[in-house]
């Protein structure tokens, strides 16, 4: 039997790791384990320990997912390649991008790899008016370069949420606060998968299910990813409720980060559009 992806098959228990979930890196999902299996394991006793309250089934995913935030403590900036799947209306829109992220001032660099390869965007907290820079390439590089409110119609016209909402610390945050919002659901199905593959990394999966749309309930299913040897928070994927029962979860949201380079030293020349490595 296959391990339980976007479909929403549930795994058997003795079922071995087959499949590739859809996404641009493959996942090799190894046997789902329950919390009270996964909480004999060091890190997530220690996570329970360290303050879950376990009187709901979230909680350990909660203790988890606020140890992938305290592993980001250290981190004062990073490079990585940042990859999005996002359902905009009814569009499922994707982009590859170099990113920067600076912590303070919370700044980013994006360099796009595809769609619109070449397209820059800069953004720093507290400058430019509050506005993020960016330039095309083709016909769009004739406007030169432009300046967006981060909240603006155009410049979300193919993003879920502002530039000021990247970065792994945000996106774990936001898993935790839905998680928190949620803890009273009695019906929650938490799955953990300890030896699951994000392209040659290992992973902590945790996936939450919500079988039926309750208040306080935003998303029918989440799959935070947990890097095992860095404890970064690398990748989510969010999935809507299907319409019909016998439906897919359609994909709405899913984020991930590789390649990461921690503490490089970035400074404001890295997200200054006169830097002479850039096209601005």
């Amino acid at each position: 039997g296959r391990a339980r992806t976007a479909s929403g098959r549930r795994p058997s228990a003795g079922s071995a790791a087959a499949g590739v979930l859809a996404g641009l890196l493959a996942l090799m999902v190894s046997f789902p384990v329950a919390a009270e299996e996964l909480a004999r394991t060091p890190q997530v006793a220690a996570a329970i320990a360290d303050g879950a309250r376990r009187t709901s089934k979230l909680d350990p995913a909660i203790a988890l997912a606020m140890e992938a935030r305290r592993a980001l403590n250290p981190v004062r900036d990073y490079v990585a390649t940042f990859t999005k799947r996002e359902r905009i209306r009814t569009r499922l829109i994707e982009h590859t991008m170099l990113i920067k992220i600076r912590e303070t001032p919370f700044s980013v660099y994006l360099r796009f790899k595809k769609p619109y390869k070449g397209r820059e965007v800069i953004y720093v907290s507290g400058r430019n008016g509050g506005h993020l820079l960016a330039h095309g390439t083709g016909l769009e590089r004739l406007a030169g370069t432009v300046r967006l409110h981060p909240e603006s119609k155009e410049a979300k016209k193919e993003n879920r949420y502002p530039i000021h909402m990247l970065g792994m610390r945000v996106m774990v945050e936001q898993v935790i606060a839905q998680w928190e919002a949620a803890r009273n659901v009695p019906d929650v199905q938490v799955t953990y998968y300890p030896h699951a593959r994000l392209g040659e990394r290992e992973c902590l999966v945790i996936e939450t299910t919500f079988p039926v749309k309750r208040p306080g309930v935003k998303f029918h299913r989440t799959r935070l990813y947990i890097d095992k040897q860095t404890k970064f928070p690398v990748r989510v994927e969010q999935y809507d409720f299907p319409k019909r029962a016998k439906d897919k979860p359609p994909l709405a949201e899913e984020y991930t980060y590789f390649d990461i380079r921690v503490n490089v030293g970035l400074t404001d020349r890295d997200f200054d559009p006169r830097n002479p490595e850039y096209d601005f």
